[in-house]
């Protein structure tokens, strides 16, 4: 909840900066020229690529990671079967009316 809390400022912020600095605006870049570009436009543009990059250098790992809890989880599912805890010794055998 927290991230969303500060997320949505972040996003408050943007907004209110690129509303106050909405003047047209000279642009270059290496070899890119415009002229009478919105700087609210240019604002939204540079942190909509932001996201983009973001968001692409990051996914790669979410899925490693999940693969590898998918993976971790399944191995547990398969010692707990064999009677193995998760340190490697013997499972306690269940107690008579634990309902195990």
């Amino acid at each position: 909840m927290l991230r969303l809390v500060g997320l949505f400022l972040l996003c408050l912020a943007v907004a209110v900066f690129a509303v106050q600095n909405d003047r047209p605006v000279r642009l270059v870049f290496l070899w890119l020229k415009a002229r009478g570009v919105n700087l609210a436009v240019l604002v939204f543009a540079a942190v909509l690529l932001g996201a983009v990059a973001v968001l692409g250098l990051g996914l790669p790992e979410v899925a490693r990671l999940r693969r590898r809890i998918a993976a971790l989880t399944e191995e547990l599912e398969w010692a707990q079967g064999q009677g193995v805890e998760a340190a490697g010794r013997p499972a306690d055998p269940p107690t008579p009316g634990s309902g195990s």
